[in-house]
C-alpha cells in the first residue's frame, strides 16, 4: 500500500564545527553505542518488541488457504509488521551516525567480524537487529559529507578486555556492560570506547590503523602487533590522558559505584 521513489543526485561537502576531536565508539549487544564522552545510544530493540505479533501472524498466514483473500489479507499483516520493525531500526541507526559524524573530529570504531558474531545462537537474533555493518556503511560516507574522519581500529586490538587505566589484559570477560579490572579494581562502562580513542592516539600514524572505512587484513600484521603493544606500554605509564567530558564521564560513574 506505499510507493517507493529512488532518485540519485550529487551532494557536495557539508563541513560542520566538531564538539569533540576524537571519539571512540563501542558498538555493543545492549546498548547500541556508547562514547568515550559519556553519550549513550540505547538500542530500539524493533524485532525483539514487535515478535509476539509477528508470530502471532506468521502463524495465521500458515494456516490459510493458498489463494484465498483471508491469506492476503495475513500476507499483507505480515509484510507491514517487517517493515515497521526495518524502519524503527533504520531510524535509530541514522540518528546514532548523524550525530556522531556531525560533532566529532574523529571517529574510531572497531572492525567488528559481524558474520563471527552471529554464529553464537544465544546472540544472533540481538547482533542482527543492531545493525552493525550499517552503522559502519552509514559513518563511512557521512564522515566524508560533514568533514570528520573515521578510523577503523584493527580487529585483533583488544577493546572490550584492555583496562584503560593500568593496562591488564582481562581474559575472562562477562556479559555485563560495567568492565571490572581484577588488577586495579578499575570501574567502568565506557571501558571499551575510552581504549578505542587512545588506541588512536597511540597508533596515528601506524599502518594498523585505516582511515575512511578501509581495514586491514584478517589476520594479525605486523602493524598491528606493535600497536597493541604501543598501547600497552602507554597505558602502562600511569592513567591515560582524558579531556574534560570523559573525566566527568569517569568520576561520575566511579561516584556512582562507590555508593
Amino acid at each position: 500500500g506505499r510507493w517507493f521513489v529512488s532518485f540519485h543526485y550529487e551532494l557536495e561537502p557539508q563541513p560542520t564545527p566538531k564538539k569533540i576531536d576524537v571519539v571512540g565508539v563501542d558498538l555493543g549487544s545492549r546498548k547500541l553505542a556508547v562514547l568515550s564522552s559519556g553519550e549513550v545510544f540505547e538500542s530500539p530493540r524493533a524485532l525483539e518488541r514487535s515478535l509476539r505479533r509477528l508470530r502471532l501472524w506468521q502463524r495465521r498466514l500458515s494456516r490459510r488457504v493458498k489463494g484465498g483473500k483471508n491469506r492476503e489479507k495475513a500476507r499483507l499483516r505480515v509484510a507491514k509488521l517487517h517493515y515497521r520493525i526495518s524502519c524503527l531500526c533504520s531510524d535509530a541507526i541514522h540518528k546514532l551516525t548523524t550525530a556522531v559524524a556531525k560533532n566529532h573530529e574523529t571517529v574510531v570504531v572497531e572492525d567488528l567480524n559481524v558474520q563471527g558474531m552471529l554464529r553464537n545462537r544465544y546472540l544472533a537474533r540481538t547482533i542482527s537487529d543492531l545493525g552493525l555493518y550499517e552503522i559502519k556503511r552509514q559513518l563511512e560516507y557521512k564522515c566524508r559529507l560533514y568533514g570528520s574522519q573515521l578510523v577503523v581500529a584493527d580487529r585483533w586490538f583488544p577493546s572490550s578486555k584492555l583496562c584503560s587505566r593500568c593496562g591488564h589484559v582481562h581474559t575472562k570477560l562477562g556479559s555485563s556492560e560495567l568492565f571490572v579490572c581484577p588488577h586495579c579494581g578499575f570501574r567502568c562502562d565506557l571501558n571499551a570506547a575510552i581504549n578505542l580513542r587512545n588506541h588512536y592516539y597511540s597508533t596515528a600514524e601506524s599502518p594498523a590503523v585505516a582511515a575512511c572505512g578501509a581495514t586491514s587484513g584478517g589476520g594479525t600484521s605486523d602493524g598491528g602487533l606493535r600497536a597493541m603493544c604501543a598501547m600497552k606500554q602507554e597505558v602502562g605509564t600511569g592513567e591515560p590522558s582524558l579531556d574534560k567530558s570523559n573525566r566527568l564521564a569517569l568520576s561520575a560513574s566511579s561516584s556512582v559505584d562507590q555508593r
